[in-house]
């Protein structure tokens, strides 16, 4: 892929987008009564304050530039002390789950934008923008689903899990970072979260963009 304004453009938006990831855990722990994320400064939208240099900058570049997609990224975790939140499962889960709904909801605000015929004409380099921002929320979202620590996917699952076994689960801790890894490395969670992105993307696009594009 060509460095064109519209890849600049979704580059941006998609930074942006893991940045609001970040931000949404803290608003969330916040919420529930913890303020570690605001007193340490990470609910600000200054992207600096929230960039990691290889997860938010160069990853997504080489993913942009190479596939003209972004599948996978992330920024500095937010830091959260569950022992503040009250109450205290309902609390981790909803901080869990909060960046996922955001980029799920972002992914639905750029399906609302491309079904604007009169704001993103058809063919052209912001449509193609604004797809690209969309899938790479889509796939965010899933991937971050997925039930391996350090994932948010993780944090709820481990509270179905019976007592005894959700303390081994917790326990896999950095040796799930070198799992995920292989698993991207080697593809193999390509048939796990693509799946789940298609239908998202197909529910969105189909539903929202295709219907709005009809009738403006």
């Amino acid at each position: 892929m060509n460095l064109t304004p519209d890849a600049i453009l979704s580059f941006i938006l998609i930074i942006y987008s893991i940045v609001l990831h970040e931000i949404a855990h803290g608003y969330a722990a916040l919420r529930f009564g913890d303020p570690t994320a605001k007193r340490m400064d990470r609910l600000t939208l200054n992207p600096i304050r929230h960039i990691d240099p290889l997860g938010t900058i160069i990853f997504p570049a080489v993913q942009l530039l190479t596939t003209g997609r972004v599948m996978l990224g992330w920024a500095k975790p937010v830091p959260v002390q569950t022992h503040n939140l009250e109450p205290r499962v309902a609390g981790e889960i909803v901080v869990s789950v909060a960046g996922v709904a955001t980029n799920f909801m972002i992914a639905l605000a750029m399906a609302i934008l491309l079904g604007i015929r009169s704001l993103v004409p058809g063919d052209s380099a912001l449509f193609y923008a604004l797809m690209r921002v969309m899938i790479a929320n889509i796939a965010l979202g899933v991937f971050n689903l997925v039930p391996i620590p350090p994932l948010d996917g993780s944090h709820v699952v481990k509270h179905l899990l019976p007592s005894a076994l959700r303390e081994q689960y917790e326990q896999v801790g950095f040796h799930g970072t070198v799992i995920l890894l292989v698993l991207i490395s080697t593809g193999a969670l390509r048939p796990i979260v693509g799946p789940p992105v298609e239908f998202i993307f197909d529910l969105f696009f189909s539903n929202v963009t295709v219907r709005l594009r009809a009738i403006t």
